[in-house]
């Protein structure tokens, strides 16, 4: 893992607040295209743009801090120690944008008090060297984690997971889908669009062949040279048009299509998302604290199927299918307990698809 990471995590928290146009600088900075130090072919002009673009979405992701995209600002979340949800001892991750110096003193109490195997800290890298190593503690009872937090003056919030309490607090989709306002006015000429395909789970130009296409539709709109000042609307059978958040729409758009795409690994405890639906802001950032690492992208080989209830399930491919087989990418978040990812399922009005990739 690259010391980037570290320094953009310590600068956030040095700074509190800043603008979007800081951030960018700032990640221009750490992670320039130029580095000599770089991974071979990661951070070459032709991806730098999409690797900035995912290292907003694993930060916040992780919670170390949030993005106003409508502000221009990001604000850094404050250092904290959190529950994991497991049911062995008791387990927490810190997150937020910490210092130096609240590693230094975390590190001094386990030291302290570590010998009698009372606490230990654990450093686990991630997948992606955009982010830095998760930090773990694990501990006899949940007073040692309390203690080591009021050590490093950071809060420990020990009343329940935090991934549980973000899940529960989520919207579900169809509190989303009565919210949306549909009528037959959209304002968008001139605008550049992108379609999302329910066969190929991604956007894809307005022109591009779309076998799927039909009146039910999800729509991204965006000016040119503006192409984050985007609108996405949604379509009904009734070609009726809501604007909707981005996320959110790629999901209603499944339950209406009846089109299940979510994968749990029973073998490894691990929740498959396809790269193209990410989960809207607060279930991603559940999942994530679940574990405190950032998925593992994989690409699989799929393919649609119905079933008994006239839904569409998306399923792995057997090997010696060689028709109607597509290439998805799909991110797997480790260590997910089945009750949460059933939790997950049910608030984005999907259907679990058991999987065994062992």
């Amino acid at each position: 893992m690259g010391v980037q990471s570290e320094h953009l995590i310590y600068a956030l928290s040095a700074k509190g607040e800043m603008s979007m146009v800081d951030f960018n600088r700032l990640f221009s900075l750490l992670y320039s295209p130029d580095e000599p130090e770089r991974d071979a072919g990661e951070l070459d002009e032709k991806n730098y743009e999409w690797l900035r673009r995912d290292a907003r979405r694993l930060l916040d992701m992780l919670g170390y801090c949030e993005f106003d995209y409508e502000r221009g600002k990001v604000y850094a979340c404050p250092p904290v120690l959190v529950e994991l949800p497991v049911k062995w001892l008791p387990y927490a991750l810190l997150t937020g944008t910490y210092t130096p110096e609240v590693l230094k003193r975390l590190e001094e109490y386990v030291q302290q008090n570590g010998t009698k195997d009372a606490v230990k800290i654990e450093k686990i890298p991630q997948s992606s060297r955009l982010m830095p190593e998760a930090i773990k503690l694990l501990a006899v009872t949940k007073g040692h984690l309390k203690n080591a937090a009021e050590y490093a003056r950071i809060d420990f919030q020990d009343d329940a997971p935090a991934a549980w309490k973000l899940l529960n607090f989520s919207d579900d989709l169809n509190a989303i889908e009565h919210s949306v306002y549909f009528n037959k006015f959209a304002d968008l000429q001139n605008w550049v669009c992108e379609e999302f395909s329910p066969e190929f789970l991604r956007f894809l130009p307005q022109d591009s062949e779309n076998p799927h296409k039909s009146d039910e539709r999800l729509a991204t709109y965006y000016q040119r040279g503006k192409r984050y000042r985007r609108k996405c609307w949604i379509w009904n059978k009734d070609k009726q048009g809501a604007e909707i958040d981005r996320n959110w729409g790629r999901w209603l758009l499944m339950k209406w299509k009846r089109q299940n795409v979510l994968w749990y690994n029973v073998s490894d405890s691990e929740l498959g998302v396809p790269a193209g639906m990410p989960l809207p802001r607060l279930l991603a950032r559940s999942v994530a604290l679940c574990s405190g690492l950032v998925p593992e992208r994989k690409l699989e080989r799929t393919q649609w199927t119905q079933t008994r209830h006239e839904n569409y399930d998306l399923i792995k491919a057997p090997e010696s299918n060689v028709q109607n087989v597509l290439n998805i990418q799909y991110d797997f978040y480790k260590t997910i307990n089945k009750g949460f990812v059933e939790a997950l399922a049910k608030k984005l009005g999907q259907t679990l698809i058991n999987i065994n990739l062992t």
